[in-house]
């Protein structure tokens, strides 16, 4: 897969230099109208596919009627990536350019002439269906019910359709019939039969979009770069919404690289999940930026958290505005916040974030606030870290404390109030911490050196859990499965 790209002379590149650092295998590019997004897609197809740069008249005139004048798209046209094992700088050849022909004549690796397509083989992807004149560059990915091959993945797509719930009942049958065997009919599994021509266009382009993955990704030789141009086009939210989900389950096992363009918050906001493999650069003027819109930074991209950042510049809003309340998580004890944070760093529980209220009472206050925020109108639904709905953790309330207010007002949260079975975080500690624990604190009465002691102990059971030959057991063990809805899957 590559890690580094460098785009110059092509578009919005000319007379700059577009640089994307430490790729990931799926990697989506996100700004304005003439940011350059599409320039990356096409640059990489342009030097790389041979069947657009052939000296072929046709080709070309149909290339010139979408892009215009060739001496005004190219100037100085390199494109120089890097992948584990090479190094690769492409030219395109000007003065052919200028006479109406489109042909790549130098590839450089290492000092030598090199054939790309024996080590790549790249895809270009659209979902657009609309009439104006189509780019060359590109292949539309509704799936062509006409020209599909005999042997498409017919398991593959009943899988997919039964695994994202088309409909309520199963799919259990996919075959040809009607027409000389050219339309594909579903059978359900109460006997209902289903033309695939009459799906809605957007379950069309999504059945599309995954039939042109499990098309680049038949075979590892060449290995597959894959771009992809705006696939939210049809889709509503909950669609795109499984974007990065569908890219996550063809990249997480492969060596491939994935290019995406998107206006879409929904699916950069999703990407958010799958830190190890999607990332997101941000661009504007043929140029990466960071948070603050300085150009040229940002060449490293953002994900995980981060990417919270990279919706609110999309929506012109800050982070505030995406509903972060929804990432939190309330904790009684500070101490168990102190336990938590290094698990996090260690990817053993969820990435969310954890604040200590002092108190179950005080933890109520702060669910109240948050609780008036859930019910207005927001954008808290772009939070990449929404499927985490934040909770209140507390220790045991004692009997008589249960007919408070406060702890009514809890408990309206449902399953998101969680009270553990002991009245402190240290009743759970392994027996030999808890008596270190108790025999250090006894005697001490001032406030803020119990928490200090407290704190101390709670790293102490982290790093226990973290040296466990099987940290997500031993958490698990120690919390007697209480807590098991904070780990990571």
């Amino acid at each position: 897969m590559l890690n580094y790209l460098n785009l110059q002379g092509y578009k919005i590149t000319i007379g700059k230099q577009l640089e994307l650092f430490e790729l990931s295998k799926v990697n989506y590019l996100v700004g304005e109208n003439s940011a350059g997004k599409s320039a990356v897609l096409e640059g990489i197809a342009l030097a790389m596919k041979k069947e657009y740069y052939t000296e072929n008249e046709q080709n070309t005139v149909q290339f010139i009627k979408c892009f215009g004048e060739l001496d005004r798209v190219f100037h100085e046209f390199n494109l120089h990536f890097k992948d584990t094992n090479s190094e690769v700088k492409i030219n395109l050849d000007e003065s052919s350019l200028r006479n109406g022909q489109l042909k790549v004549v130098k590839h450089f690796h290492e000092g030598t002439n090199y054939d790309i397509e024996q080590r790549y083989k790249v895809f270009y992807l659209t979902t657009n269906r609309g009439n104006y004149q189509e780019n060359p560059l590109s292949e539309n990915i509704f799936f062509n019910l006409d020209n599909t091959p005999e042997n498409f993945p017919k398991d593959n797509i009943i899988n997919f359709i039964n695994r994202y719930k088309f409909w309520d009942k199963k799919v259990v049958d996919m075959y040809r019939s009607l027409y000389k065997n050219i339309v594909i009919q579903l059978k359900l599994e109460d006997g209902t039969e289903i033309n695939l021509k009459s799906l809605a266009s957007g379950y069309i382009a999504l059945l599309g979009f995954y039939y042109s993955l499990i098309s680049a990704v038949q075979t590892t030789k060449p290995e597959p770069i894959i771009c992809i141009e705006e696939p939210e086009s049809n889709f509503h939210p909950s669609f795109q919404k499984l974007i990065p989900k569908i890219l996550e389950e063809f990249a997480k096992d492969r060596q491939i690289t994935i290019f995406v363009t998107t206006h879409s918050p929904f699916i950069i906001s999703k990407s958010g999940e799958y830190k190890d493999n999607q990332k997101v650069y941000m661009l504007k003027d043929g140029q990466t930026i960071d948070e603050s819109f300085t150009l040229g930074e940002g060449k490293s991209g953002f994900n995980g958290k981060k990417i919270a950042n990279v919706v609110a510049a999309m929506l012109g809003a800050n982070e505030t505005d995406l509903g972060y309340p929804e990432n939190y998580c309330i904790l009684e004890e500070d101490s168990l916040r102190q336990l938590l944070e290094p698990l996090k760093e260690a990817n053993i529980i969820k990435d969310i974030a954890f604040i200590s209220s002092s108190g179950w009472k005080k933890a109520n206050n702060l669910s109240e606030r948050i609780k008036n925020f859930d019910s207005e109108r927001t954008l808290l639904k772009c939070n990449p870290f929404y499927q985490d709905k934040y909770c209140v953790i507390v220790d045991k309330v004692p009997d008589d404390e249960k007919e408070e207010p406060c702890y009514q007002k809890l408990s309206l949260l449902g399953d998101r109030f969680i009270q553990l079975s002991k009245h402190s975080i240290e009743d759970f500690y392994p027996e030999e911490i808890k008596s270190e624990f108790n025999n250090e604190i006894d005697g001490v009465e001032e406030y803020s050196q119990q928490g200090i002691i407290k704190g101390n102990y709670a790293r102490k059971v982290a790093e226990l859990i973290l040296e466990s030959p099987t940290p997500k057991e031993k958490f698990s063990e120690i919390f007697n499965r209480e807590l098991d809805f904070l780990l990571v899957a």
